[in-house]
């Protein structure tokens, strides 16, 4: 129930023209919201779990710190956290809802 409920908003939030991000081990909600298809993502190095879910989302998987493509962010973890916020708030700036 609360999976679906994760699941609904991240995708309702992005149908919104919202901007979503996700860090570490959290990536896979975003892959669970089909949000993720085809596109370069990011993830907690060694998390088998995590790479597991977002193969099955049909995410393409990249040893980088920060990815983002159309208002979707992935973070690796929290030593990316400084190279995602700038770009991040840039995003958000440019949005019509916050």
């Amino acid at each position: 129930m609360k999976d679906e409920l994760v699941r609904l908003v991240l995708n309702d939030r992005h149908r919104s023209k919202m901007v979503v991000a996700a860090i570490g081990s959290a990536v896979p909600c975003l892959g669970k919201a089909e949000l993720l298809q085809n596109m370069e993502v990011t993830t907690e190095p060694g998390n088998k779990k995590a790479i597991k879910e977002l193969e099955d989302a049909k995410a393409i998987l990249v040893d980088e710190p920060v990815t983002s493509h159309n208002r979707v962010y992935t973070v690796q973890n929290a030593e990316a956290i400084a190279a995602f916020l700038n770009p991040f708030i840039e995003d958000v700036a440019k949005t019509t809802l916050k």
